[in-house]
């Protein structure tokens, strides 16, 4: 699995599984503060495909805690919350990398 928080558009399909959290607003992501929404947002969103080319699911309930971040990247964690009821929860460090301000 793979997270990345950036400010890009949604992904609609991936050849590899892909879990991703997308802010594009209130950046930058501020340490110890907590970014919760719900699709649709228009604060960000967040998505999880199975990989080989098969169709992203968007997330219904996002909620995305930063630890840490600074010019290095960031850490912190997330738990997601699907249609189906189901839940993906983690943690993450994110190197900045790119043009993109976290991927990891």
């Amino acid at each position: 699995m793979e997270l990345v928080v950036d400010d890009l558009k949604e992904c609609s399909t991936a050849d590899r599984p892909l879990l991703s959290i997308r802010i594009w607003k209130g950046l930058p992501l501020a340490a110890g503060k907590t970014y919760s929404f719900s699709d649709p947002s228009q604060d960000g969103s967040a998505s999880r495909c199975p990989g080989g080319g098969k169709k992203c699911e968007l997330a219904k309930r996002v909620e995305l805690t930063i630890d840490s971040n600074d010019e290095k990247g960031a850490t912190g964690s997330f738990a997601l919350t699907f249609r189906d009821g189901s839940r993906v929860e983690g943690s993450f460090a994110a190197d900045k990398c790119g043009g993109h301000p976290l991927c990891g």
